[in-house]
């Protein structure tokens, strides 16, 4: 097989799977849940709750139909894991007394979940997956984790339609380098699990905070440093250039052999 017909047969499906996600999510779901907002009085929080889930029905089926990338889940657990997961639970932990926790619940599953499957699932997948075609190196994997983020963050020009040129910017500057910790995670664990954890974890505790009666509690402010920390410290590490394969290439490559 050619490069040109290789390169070819990635981005065609990757196109064509952006394509329908957004036709489908802004032309159909969004449109049937203005109805919907309506005609049963729904709250803005709780269409917008219903949207990202519908969002994520259509990344899963129209991964499984055009994409064909596989979503990675499993993976041994070592003393990492248990400090990572440890470490998830404790950073939450002072935001569970916030007054409005189910919205804050519902806040991290809305990023944590639709958004990892599409931009680390499918996009990151299906780029490091041609990239690794002649074998790994460090600077296709750098290049697989900024095309995928640049392709998410510039998503968001669809926001136009009811945000402000200057809030959609900020948007996209945030997403992008945002999902460079997620993006690390993944690459690092080659699992997803970890990716979607951290990024409900951001999201849940920011949201926590901000509709917090007492903000930035003492606890609470010792959650979102080290939170910061952790994704500085992710992105560091993982992307500090070095000879040895993290485990989502390892992953990528055994599939292609089998």
């Amino acid at each position: 097989m050619t490069q040109k017909s290789s390169l070819t047969g990635m981005v065609i499906p990757v196109a064509l799977f952006l394509v329908l996600e957004l036709l489908v999510t802004q032309l159909g779901v969004y449109q049937v849940l203005n109805i919907v907002y309506y005609d049963f009085n729904l709250t803005q929080f709780e269409t917008n709750f219903l949207f990202k889930i519908s969002e994520l029905v259509v990344v899963i089926v129209l991964n499984h139909l055009i994409t064909k990338q596989v979503f990675y889940m499993n993976r041994s657990f070592t003393v990492w894991d248990y400090a990572f997961w440890l470490l998830i639970i404790a950073m939450a932990l002072p935001f569970l007394k916030t007054p409005n926790l189910i919205i804050s619940l519902a806040t991290g599953v809305m990023g944590g979940f639709s958004e990892e499957f599409l931009t680390r699932g499918v996009l990151l997948g299906k780029f490091l997956g041609y990239a690794l075609r002649n074998g790994y190196s460090y600077r296709k994997l750098v290049e697989s984790v900024v095309f995928s983020n640049l392709i998410f963050a510039f998503l968001h020009f669809t926001n136009l339609s009811h945000s402000s040129l200057r809030y959609v910017l900020v948007q996209i500057v945030l997403s992008f380098f945002g999902g460079l910790a997620y993006s690390a995670l993944y690459v690092q664990t080659g699992n997803i699990w970890y990716s979607i954890a951290l990024h409900f974890a951001t999201d849940f505790m920011r949201t926590a905070n901000d509709m917090s009666q007492i903000q930035d509690g003492r606890f609470e402010s010792m959650a979102l440093l080290a939170l910061n920390y952790l994704k500085i410290g992710l992105i560091l590490y993982v992307f500090w250039p070095r000879k040895k394969e993290p485990a989502l290439v390892n992953r990528i490559q055994i599939d292609r052999m089998n």
